[in-house]
C-alpha cells in the first residue's frame, strides 16, 4: 500500500478539514436580519395581546411619517435630478441616432461612393502594375 510522506498526508488532511469547517456562520447579516424581524413581530403581537397595540401603532405611524418627510426633503430631490439627467441623455442619444440614419439615407439616395485617399507609394505601385510587371523599385 502506498504511504506517502507523513507531512504531505497531514497537510492534505488539514486542508480538507478546513474546507469542511467553512460553513456559513449563523451570525451572518441575513440571519441577524431575519431574527430581528421575528423578534419585532413577536413584540408587536404581544403588545396587541396586552391591549397596548394602539400606542405601538401610534409610534410606528410617527416613525413612518417622519421617514416620509425625510425622504421628501433629502432623498427625493437628488433622485428627481438623476431621473431628469437620464431623460436628457436618452433624448440626446435618440437625436444622435436620427442624425446617423438621415446621413445614411442621404448617402444611399445620392449614391455617394467612398473615394479612398491614396498615398504616393500606393500610386507608384499601381503605375508599375499598369506598366506590365512587378519591377523592383530602386531607391
Amino acid at each position: 500500500m502506498g504511504g506517502g510522506h507523513p507531512s504531505a498526508v497531514k497537510k492534505c488532511r488539514s486542508t480538507t478539514d478546513d474546507a469542511d469547517t467553512e460553513t456559513p456562520s449563523p451570525r451572518s447579516r441575513l440571519y441577524v436580519f431575519i431574527r430581528a424581524s421575528l423578534l419585532l413581530s413577536v413584540f408587536f403581537l404581544a403588545a396587541n395581546a396586552n391591549g397596548r397595540g394602539h400606542v405601538l401603532v401610534a409610534s410606528v405611524d410617527l416613525f413612518h411619517s417622519s421617514w416620509v418627510r425625510f425622504c421628501a426633503a433629502y432623498v427625493s430631490p437628488p433622485l428627481q435630478l438623476l431621473a431628469d439627467v437620464c431623460v436628457v441623455c436618452f433624448l440626446v442619444q435618440s437625436a444622435d441616432c436620427l442624425v446617423w440614419c438621415l446621413g445614411c439615407l442621404y448617402i444611399h439616395l445620392n449614391r455617394i461612393k467612398p473615394k479612398p485617399i491614396s498615398s504616393p507609394a500606393i500610386d507608384r505601385e499601381r503605375e508599375r502594375e499598369r506598366a506590365g510587371g512587378w519591377e523592383r523599385a530602386v531607391s
